[in-house]
């Protein structure tokens, strides 16, 4: 995900013609990523896989993971079964302002509530869901968690 100008663009969702046509955007040299707001430019791998990236050269705080096409799979079709739900809205990679959390998905309903969704693919601690999990919460938002079925002695201490 990404901004340009205000707008926020999602690679994924991008047809062919717009995505390699993004360059001439007159305000291209304005694109960012949403997690960290640093220059970013668009990306094809070699598979026809779009996203983008850090623009060359820049230092960055944040550490940006790498998703498998499983965990961008389960993103899309949280999203899609949420838009068809009645009054509810689904926003992939959503960003809090100052970046203190990014949701998988956020779902927003007509009144107003909120919950962020989580597709949680590799083992995580109890510590860290507790930990993540607080900053929705902090927020008014509601934290969802999709995770694998742990398998005995994964070590897995999932609820």
């Amino acid at each position: 995900m990404a901004y340009i100008n205000g707008e926020r663009l999602d690679a994924t969702e991008m047809a062919h013609r717009p995505w390699r046509d993004l360059v001439k955007h007159p305000r291209y040299a304005e694109l960012v990523l949403i997690e960290c707001g640093l220059r970013a430019k668009r990306v094809t791998s070699h598979m026809g896989r779009q996203y983008f990236a850090h623009y060359p050269n820049l230092e960055c705080p944040v550490v940006h993971k790498s998703e498998t096409p499983q965990h961008l799979a389960m993103k899309q079709a949280l999203k899609d079964r949420i838009n068809a739900a009645p009054g509810w809205t689904a926003q992939v990679e959503a960003a809090h302002p100052q970046r203190a959390w990014t949701a998988d998905v956020l779902a927003t309903n007509t009144d107003g509530r909120r919950l962020a969704f989580e597709v949680q693919l590799s083992q995580q601690t109890e510590e860290e869901f507790v930990r993540r999990s607080q900053r929705y919460v902090d927020d008014r938002i509601g934290p969802v968690w999709v995770v694998p079925k742990p398998s005995i002695g994964s070590g897995c201490s999932c609820r």
